[in-house]
């Protein structure tokens, strides 16, 4: 299984295109980041709905997984 890397700016904008990548065989791995998004509180909204089962990296450059 071929592995992609994908810009995420939030779970709702990726969660269509992760269900795609899926259905055509590929492992997604998320990447979040974001410096533009204001005010930080916004920026935070964001960065918490990531919930869904797939490993993502943060700004920071740490890896996240949700199971």
């Amino acid at each position: 299984m071929d592995n992609t890397l994908m810009h995420m700016c939030c779970a709702p904008c990726a969660n269509q295109p992760i269900a795609q990548l899926r259905e055509e065989g590929l492992s997604v791995t998320g990447f979040w980041f974001n410096p533009n998004i204001h005010p930080y509180t916004e920026y935070q909204a964001r960065k918490r709905t990531f919930t869904f089962k797939v490993p993502w990296v943060d700004d920071k450059g740490k890896v996240q997984v949700n199971l």
